[in-house]
């Protein structure tokens, strides 16, 4: 009798949603601004989630019915492989095969380098997104079962009744299979037989789980972010009360993409069940645009403006840098790193491909879009709590402090008011002239939690220096 840990994941391949456990979206890949195309390939439909990238290939689910087999290098059309309905979730692939559901109520599997079909299976019901290991094909499905199946045939090796009528997509990790419901709770089952390691009830969305070192992290229905221990299944406390959308981790941190303010912030892994809250990164955008989980390459991380035109970039190490992308077209799902390459879909079936370049004209264009970014009027900073250091240097000059200022901002019956905000006299008296003064330096555009900004880009980073902010 063969077990089937002996090869459970194939790391050469895209098993899961984000290709791991931990939501990543990577393969380690390093890519550095600038950016320039390499290729771009239009399908027939919208693409709404992040392609799937295997044994240099390509593989991304369109609205028009159809799975696509791209070449990394060239851009050319592999293979196409059609369903009745629409594909609107991530492919996985292992050990040469590319598993995917439509909203046909199927799931097929493709060869991955020929595009003919394996087999295919229906439990009669709408299909969650896949996931692979240990032999076998995992999916949640609106009739409140998890199902496994054989990779290689097809066939039903077990089923879990679950409460939800649906699923996130499945992670595999320690032997265990993750997935969360709509219903409300968590389950790890053990990858092989299906049986309860153990169940958490709380009140979950069908966010995908995500392993965060010894923990595990899912988004409430209500946007708060709880934290379970991976062995135990015991609650470890909630990270964030409200405003989550999505996570994932990389590079030693928790990447989360909020909604309260809008944007991006990363907690430290170390952080992760501790009564520690403080954000290590944050990158604010703006009132309008919602950002895309970000991956990660070297030291940069990407996100998509959701439903902009815009790819967004920050260095993890340097204050400031930060960068935009113009594209032509908007964007529906997140991008993913993958052989030196970031590859992100658009809304009228673009597939895009871009790559690092030392070309002068693409320098010129970054430090163009760098200075418009740099030029923007206000600089943001989100306060969770605690005690502020404001630098001893005028808020806008950034010459000796003299003077201090109290600022107070009222949203939603709830006041914010912030004590030692810090002027030379010279700017004092230009910002307390009644006609044609000069306007504050610091100000609140928030609260809950609150938002300073400041009119001046020098003493914005030295606040967010003294404050250990990025």
């Amino acid at each position: 009798m063969t077990t089937r840990h002996e090869n459970p994941l194939d790391l050469e391949g895209w098993p899961m949603l984000r290709r791991d456990a931990e939501a990543s979206g990577s393969d380690g890949s390093s890519i550095i601004p600038p950016l320039e195309k390499a290729w771009e390939f239009r399908a027939g439909g919208a693409i709404e989630s992040a392609p799937a990238v295997a044994y240099g290939i390509v593989f991304f689910g369109s609205k028009d019915k159809h799975i696509y087999a791209v070449d990394v290098d060239t851009g050319k059309s592999r293979w196409t492989f059609k369903m009745e309905k629409a594909v609107v979730t991530t492919p996985v692939v292992a050990d040469g095969i590319v598993y995917a559901a439509s909203k046909d109520k199927h799931i097929y599997a493709i060869d991955a380098r020929t595009g003919e079909k394996h087999w295919q299976f229906s439990p009669g019901n709408d299909i969650s997104a896949t996931a692979v290991g240990h032999g076998l094909v995992f999916f949640g499905c609106k009739d409140k079962q998890i199902y496994a199946l054989d990779a290689k045939t097809g066939q039903q090796q077990w089923t879990f009744k679950g409460n939800s009528k649906g699923y996130s997509a499945p992670i595999i990790t320690d032997g265990k299979v993750l997935i969360s419901g709509n219903g409300g709770n968590l389950y790890a089952l053990n990858a092989t037989d299906g049986k309860l390691h153990w169940e958490r009830q709380t009140r979950l969305s069908d966010s995908i789980p995500v392993v965060a070192g010894d923990y595990i992290l899912c988004r409430t229905a209500m946007g708060a972010l709880e934290v379970t221990n991976l062995t135990s299944g015991a609650s470890a406390g909630k990270l964030l009360l409200q405003g989550v959308v999505e996570f994932s981790v990389n590079k030693g941190l928790l990447f989360i993409t909020f909604n309260v303010p809008k944007g991006l912030g990363a907690y430290s892994l170390r952080k992760v069940g501790s009564m520690d809250t403080s954000f290590d990164i944050l990158y604010p955008v703006g009132k309008w645009v919602t950002v895309s989980l970000p991956v990660v390459g070297g030291d940069y991380a990407y996100m998509a403006s959701l439903g902009g035109k815009y790819l967004l970039s920050m260095n993890l190490t340097k204050v400031m840098k930060r960068y935009e992308f113009p594209l032509d077209y908007k964007l529906k799902s997140p991008p993913v790193i993958s052989n030196n390459m970031l590859f992100v879909g658009g809304d009228k079936g673009q597939l895009l491909a871009l790559r690092s370049t030392d070309d002068p004209q693409a320098l010129q264009r970054l430090e163009h879009i760098e200075e418009i970014v740099v030029r923007t009027p206000t600089f943001a900073a989100i306060i969770w709590g605690g005690a502020l250091r404001f630098p001893k240097k005028c808020c806008l000059c950034c010459g000796p402090a003299e003077e201090f200022e109290k600022i107070s901002f009222m949203e939603h019956k709830t006041r914010t008011t912030i004590s030692g905000v810090p002027y030379c006299k010279a700017c004092k008296q230009k910002v307390k002239k009644t006609f044609g003064g000069e306007k504050p330096g610091v100000g609140i555009l928030q609260t809950n939690p609150a938002v300073i900004a400041f009119r001046s880009m020098k003493y914005w980073v030295m606040f967010m220096e003294a404050n250990h902010l990025r």
